[in-house]
């Protein structure tokens, strides 16, 4: 369940508080901002140059999932406050009352949106439609600051049809990404574990450790391999071992596949 995944990972990243403080952890301006890095990666920017306004299809993915980090905090955010309006109450954070009242509504919120979007087949070419991608993420910008993160969900998944990015890869993208993002704080990302060495975020010539997460978990989607947050946490140390060190043996790339169902490239269940 990929927002029980993301629940999880809000209270590692966003501290015990972050259900309640909306305006402590500002889902609005995270979303602001990756929505800005994915147009500027979907190219043509009038004012750029030619060379700058190369659209970058791998860095487009990368920002869509950081986008869904974000929108799902947001909805969790959302339908735990709309949960205290209605009853003058906080929600008692049991394993029963979060399946009940917040993870189970959101994923269902999500499937539905994605099941009432267009297929992903009546898209053409990247760049060849009367929207194009980079004017479909404004407009799903647009919708989530005037209606909410579930008012927007459906230019959400349009946004993502638009991309080329069909809900099996973004299923396997958030896996890889939520993945990173455990291994970062477990790594001292933030340089707060007292003693430990502080995270190396640039792994190999330059680029970021999102790079070779993402070209690793491009692998795992077109091979249709069924994968897990543990296959990836596997494969991201045997990375980190590799390029953060003077290794030079072949890297591992650990287990990507698992006992999960299959998942239909044109469907989307985030449970």
């Amino acid at each position: 369940n990929l927002v029980e995944l993301q629940y999880k990972l809000s209270f590692k990243l966003a501290g015990d508080d972050w259900l309640a403080a909306v305006n402590k952890v500002d889902t609005g301006e995270a979303i602001i901002r990756e929505v800005v890095e994915l147009t500027n990666s979907a190219g043509y920017v009038p004012w750029w140059s030619k060379a700058e306004s190369q659209l970058d299809k791998e860095n487009c993915k990368l920002e869509i999932v950081d986008i869904f980090h974000f929108l799902m905090q947001g909805l969790l955010q959302e339908t735990y406050a709309s949960y205290f309006e209605e009853y003058g109450i906080e929600l008692l954070l049991t394993k029963e009352h979060e399946e009940e009242y917040l993870i189970n509504p959101v994923a269902e919120r999500i499937t539905e949106a994605f099941g009432s979007t267009r297929d992903l087949s009546e898209y053409k070419e990247f760049d060849d439609e009367e929207i194009s991608p980079r004017d479909q993420a404004k407009l799903f910008l647009g919708s989530y600051l005037l209606v909410g993160p579930s008012g927007s969900l459906s230019d959400f998944a349009l946004m993502c049809r638009a991309f080329n990015l069909s809900s099996a890869q973004l299923r396997t993208f958030y896996l890889a990404k939520n993945a990173l993002n455990q291994f970062r704080k477990e790594n001292n990302y933030k340089g707060d574990i007292e003693g430990a060495m502080p995270y190396k975020k640039i792994w190999h010539d330059g680029k970021e450790d999102n790079y070779f997460v993402m070209e690793h978990a491009n692998l795992v989607a077109e091979s249709e391999e069924e994968c897990t947050i543990e296959s990836f946490k596997s494969s991201i140390e045997s990375f980190y071992q590799f390029y953060c060190s003077e290794n030079t043996n072949e890297l591992l790339l650990g287990d990507t596949t698992s006992d999960t169902a299959d998942i239909q490239p044109n469907t989307f269940d985030p449970v």
